[in-house]
């Protein structure tokens, strides 16, 4: 029972550590095409 009770925590802790990768994957490309954009605009603005 306990080790079931571990194994699940762990799957949970490893889940979660992967969505915080895919998050911080995600913002980077958001970040990244951001600044892009921004060095593709004139600086007058």
């Amino acid at each position: 029972m306990i080790e079931k009770m571990h194994e699940h925590k762990t799957k949970a802790k490893i889940k979660r550590a992967d969505s915080a990768e895919l998050k911080g994957i995600t913002t980077n490309k958001l970040r990244r095409s951001l600044t892009e954009k921004c060095s593709e605009m004139p600086a007058s603005f």
